[in-house]
C-alpha cells in the first residue's frame, strides 16, 4: 500500500501514542497543554537550554515566533509585550509516537 495509507491506517495508534506522551510530559512538568503536533514549554534562556538539550542528544526547536515583528507584517507602533516575551522564552520538545518511555524519561531529565 502507499506510505500516505500506510499512516493513515495507523492513525488512531498514532494518536493514542501523542495523548500519552502529552499526558506525561503535562504531569512531569506541571502543564495543561492540549496541542496535538507539537509540546511546547517555556523557559528562562531558550539558547542555554537548548544548547544544553542538544549536547545531550535531545533535539528541540523553535516553533513561536512574534509575527507582528516580522519584516512582512513589521508594524514599529505596535508593541505586544506577552507575544515578544514568548518569542524569546518558548521552546517545542521532542514530541513524536515513536518516542520511548526511557525517551521520555530521558527528555524529562534533561530538562529538569
Amino acid at each position: 500500500a502507499h506510505v500516505a495509507l500506510q499512516n493513515f491506517y495507523k492513525l488512531e495508534e498514532k494518536q493514542k501514542r501523542l495523548k500519552e506522551i502529552r499526558e506525561y510530559y503535562n504531569e512531569a512538568f506541571g502543564l495543561t497543554n492540549t496541542s496535538e503536533h507539537l509540546y511546547r514549554i517555556d523557559v528562562d534562556d531558550r539558547e542555554l537550554v537548548m544548547s544544553n538539550l542538544n549536547d545531550s542528544g535531545v533535539s528541540c526547536g523553535i516553533h513561536y515566533s512574534a509575527m507582528h515583528l516580522h519584516p512582512i507584517y513589521k508594524l514599529d507602533s505596535v508593541r505586544l509585550v506577552g507575544t515578544e516575551q514568548k518569542e524569546k522564552t518558548t521552546l517545542s520538545i521532542p514530541y513524536n509516537e515513536k518516542l520511548s518511555d526511557d525517551d521520555l524519561n530521558w527528555v524529562v531529565g534533561c530538562l529538569r
